[in-house]
C-alpha cells in the first residue's frame, strides 16, 4: 500500500471552510501550513496514517483513527472557537490538558479507545455546552463532582477505565441523558436509586462493575429501548418487580450475577427481543 502525504499546498487554499480527506491513504504530519487556513471550519482526517499535528483555528476537527501517538497539545485550547474536537482510536497518552477548559464552545469531545491515564480533570464540568462526552480510555480514581454539572449531556461514555468509589448520586441531575455508558469499571456497591431521575435515558450500560443492588427507581427509566445491560456484576436480591413496566425495552441482560427470588412479571415488556438472565440463582413461580 503506497502512502501519500498532504501537500503543504493546501495551505494556499485560504478560502476553504471544509476540508474531508476522510479514509484515504495519507501518512506523515498535517502541513503547518494549514495554519494559514483561517476561515476553516470543519476539517475531517478520520481513518489515516497521519502522526502529527498542528492546530489550525477550527470550530470543528475531526482527527480519530489516526496514528497519533503523543500527549494531546495543549495548544487546542487556544481554538476558542472549538465545539467538536474528535481525537478517538489514536495512541493518544498523558493526560487531559488543563486548556482544553478554555474551549468554552465545545459541544462534543470524544477521546475514545486512546492511552489516556489519570484521573478524568474536574474542568470538564466548566464546559456548559457540552452534550456529547466520551471518555474510554485508562482513567482512574473516581468521578468527579464536577462531571455532573454538565447539565446538557446528551450522551456520556466513560466505559473501559480504572474508576473506584461509589458511583456518584448526584447523576440523577444529567436529567437530559440519552445515552449512559459506565460499562467495564470498578465501579461498587448499589447502583443509585437517583438514575430513575434520567427519565429520557433510551440506553444505558452498567455491565462488568462491582454493583451489588438494583434500585426499584429503574422503573421509572420507562423510556430505555435498546438496552439495559447490568451483566457482570455482584447483583444481589430480588429482581425489582419494576424493571417488567419497562415496554419499550428491546434487550435485557442481567446475566452474571447473583440474584435470588422469582422471575419478575413481564407481560408489559411487549418489545424484548432479547432477554439473559442466565448465570444467577433465580427460580420460576
Amino acid at each position: 500500500m503506497i502512502l501519500a502525504e498532504i501537500p503543504a499546498s493546501v495551505g494556499s487554499c485560504h478560502q476553504l471552510t471544509i476540508l474531508d480527506l476522510v479514509d484515504n491513504r495519507l501518512s506523515g504530519r498535517i502541513p503547518v501550513t494549514f495554519g494559514s487556513l483561517r476561515v476553516l471550519e470543519l476539517l475531517m482526517l478520520y481513518n489515516n496514517s497521519l502522526e502529527d499535528w498542528k492546530s489550525p483555528l477550527l470550530e470543528r476537527l475531526r482527527l480519530g483513527n489516526n496514528q497519533f501517538t503523543s500527549k494531546i497539545p495543549w495548544t487546542l485550547g487556544l481554538i476558542k472557537e472549538l465545539s467538536l474536537l474528535d481525537l478517538s482510536g489514536n495512541s493518544l497518552t498523558g493526560e487531559m490538558p488543563f486548556q482544553l477548559s478554555l474551549c468554552k464552545k465545545l459541544t462534543h469531545l470524544d477521546l475514545d479507545n486512546s492511552l489516556l491515564f489519570g484521573p478524568i480533570p474536574f474542568w470538564i464540568g466548566s464546559l456548559p455546552l457540552l452534550d456529547e462526552l466520551k471518555l474510554s480510555n485508562q482513567f482512574s480514581g473516581y468521578l468527579p463532582r464536577e462531571l455532573f454539572n454538565c447539565f446538557k449531556l446528551l450522551v456520556l461514555s466513560l466505559s473501559g477505565n480504572l474508576h473506584n468509589g461509589s458511583q456518584r448520586p448526584e447523576i440523577g441531575k444529567l436529567e437530559p441523558l440519552n445515552v449512559l455508558n459506565l460499562d467495564s469499571n470498578q465501579l461498587p456497591g448499589p447502583i443509585p436509586p437517583t438514575i430513575g431521575q434520567l427519565s429520557k435515558l433510551y440506553e444505558l450500560h452498567l455491565s462488568q462493575n462491582s454493583f451489588s443492588q438494583i434500585p426499584v427507581e429503574i422503573g421509572q427509566l420507562q423510556n430505555l429501548q435498546t438496552i439495559l445491560d447490568f451483566s457482570y456484576n455482584n447483583l444481589t436480591g430480588k429482581i425489582p418487580p419494576s424493571i417488567g413496566t419497562l415496554s419499550k425495552l428491546e434487550m435485557l441482560d442481567l446475566s452474571h450475577n447473583q440474584l435470588t427470588g422469582e422471575l419478575p412479571q413481564m407481560d408489559e415488556m411487549r418489545s424484548l427481543e432479547r432477554l439473559n438472565f442466565s448465570y444467577n440463582n433465580l427460580q420460576g413461580k
